[in-house]
């Protein structure tokens, strides 16, 4: 297929990204990113500083060594960065992964935070649920739904509402302006601190552990959510891709697709072989002087049609589902959303689960494999 090579370029670009764009959205790449005008779309941004200083009127995603935003967000906000500083509101949910953190203004959804140094100012109000895997926090703000707070120290030092628990490795200060609602529960090598003026609610439930024990748990669980949110980036930056391939060439993946699904085990037996062997073939390519330069070819080559397969598998997942419930294959944006998630659900299933992606991702590559060399072949005739 001669569009194919395109494709497989914007695949490869912004998976390498890794932030990619979806249709009708706003993308900003460089060294220093800054963002004067309003943002009317779901914005990506990805630097080594980010700084956001006008609305994002939808939701933002960005990623970067220090990234600020002082102006409000009216959707969700994902931030990726060494240091995140969130100073405005947010209309939506908040997901930060980041070295420290500091959160200084409202936050209607829910929050949730990986990070080192975590600080919730006073002048932050959080309207659900707070979630947070830290080195140190600083609770200072109000948190109107539940508090689940998972780390080494932790001071508290504002209302909550809702149901608290905290687990910490070090301590636990409460101080006089702490105020809990509803039950709260601490786990912590000793009792916590508690200021003068401190409120901490009708029941509290203290478990004292182990410092050791109860670090080595909250590093588990910090690697866990760290590995859920970073999953979470992978499957927007995917879905993200497939959706601007089936946007932008439509007929040509639903050609794609078609193709897969009437010779899906001819694609497979394909893309199988290509798989296994070509690995085979680049290593014996580069151990001899006259091969070396084309097995660097191939083995580019190689890693490429790996890229696009693992995108274009989500499309094609989506294709046959249609085909197997609606008995007519359809690519769009739905079936494409719904194609990604069960590729992404899939290797949660034992076993089974784990094949499905295999002989999925084997016709997919066998489809992607078979359009390339064609499209040699007719390069080559012509």
């Amino acid at each position: 297929m001669k569009k194919l090579s395109f494709l497989a370029f914007l695949a490869l670009v912004v998976l390498v990204i890794p932030l990619s764009v979806v249709h009708a959205a706003q993308t900003q790449v460089g060294k220093t990113v800054t963002v004067s005008q309003t943002l009317s779309e779901n914005a990506y941004l990805a630097g080594q500083e980010v700084y956001v200083s006008s609305t994002a009127e939808k939701d933002l995603l960005g990623a970067g060594g220090k990234i600020t935003v002082n102006a409000p967000v009216i959707g969700d906000l994902m931030l990726t960065g060494g240091s995140v500083n969130i100073l405005d509101s947010v209309g939506g949910d908040v997901r930060v992964a980041g070295g420290d953190v500091t959160v200084a203004k409202s936050v209607g959804g829910d929050l949730f935070v990986f990070g080192g140094t975590v600080t919730i100012l006073p002048s932050a109000t959080i309207g659900g649920d707070v979630i947070i895997f830290g080195g140190t926090v600083d609770m200072q703000g109000a948190v109107e739904g539940s508090l689940q707070v998972h780390a080494e120290s932790v001071v508290v030092n504002g209302i909550v509402m809702g149901p608290a628990s905290i687990k910490t490795s070090d301590s636990v200060s409460f101080e006089g302006k702490a105020d809990f609602r509803s039950s709260l529960a601490y786990s912590a090598p000793i009792d916590a601190t508690i200021a003068e003026g401190a409120k901490l609610g009708g029941e509290v439930v203290f478990t004292k552990e182990d410092g050791g024990s109860s670090n080595d748990k909250n590093i588990v669980a910090g690697i866990l959510a760290f590995v859920s949110i970073m999953m979470l980036v992978k499957f927007v930056g995917i879905l993200s891709v497939a959706l601007v391939i089936v946007y932008a060439f439509k007929n040509a993946s639903l050609t794609l697709s078609t193709q897969t699904i009437q010779k899906f085990w001819q694609m497979l037996g394909v893309g199988f072989v290509a798989t296994i062997a070509t690995p085979v073939a680049v290593i014996l390519l580069l151990l001899s002087v006259v091969g070396m330069y084309v097995g660097f070819i191939l083995l580019a080559l190689y890693l490429f049609a790996l890229l696009v397969a693992g995108v274009f598998m989500c499309i094609t997942t989506g294709a046959l589902l249609s085909k197997l419930i609606q008995k007519d294959v359809q690519v769009d944006w739905k079936w494409t959303l719904f194609g990604t998630i069960v590729v992404f659900a899939l290797p949660f299933v034992p076993v089974l689960g784990w094949v499905a992606i295999l002989v999925l991702f084997f016709a997919s590559m066998g489809a992607v494999v078979a359009s390339l060399w064609r499209d040699a072949q007719v390069k080559m005739k012509g």
